[in-house]
């Protein structure tokens, strides 16, 4: 089994200030908007998620795996903590969460299926 850094989500102040920022990058696409709540946009092989909370108050990470219930079962194994079952966001992805030792948050979700 296999995890691959996707990309971090910022916790910002002004969604549509960042929105707009990050819209100037060049070869930024936005993916996902929801208003009021998140942006997330993919620039290369990575994305970045726009968290809207109303004050900065940092990031968390995000990792793909092809199968997030085998992963979900395997970190259970081996003791690692986590906050609840894996269930489906707001925004369309199915994922998980756990927490490092010092507190940073790590989002796991499945790859999406690229099959038509």
């Amino acid at each position: 089994m296999n995890v691959s850094l996707d990309g971090i989500t910022l916790q910002v102040s002004d969604l549509d200030a960042s929105r707009e920022f990050y819209n100037k990058i060049p070869g930024s696409v936005e993916e996902v908007f929801v208003p009021g709540r998140i942006s997330i946009f993919r620039i290369g092989k990575s994305r970045i998620g726009l968290l809207s909370t109303g004050v900065h108050r940092g990031f968390h990470m995000e990792f793909e795996t092809e199968n997030l219930d085998d992963l979900f079962s395997l970190l259970i194994q081996s003791g690692i903590k986590i906050t609840g079952e894996p269930k489906m966001r707001p925004h369309g992805e199915r994922t998980f969460i756990v927490f490092d030792p010092d507190g940073y948050q790590l989002e796991f979700e499945e790859i999406e299926s690229q099959e038509n």
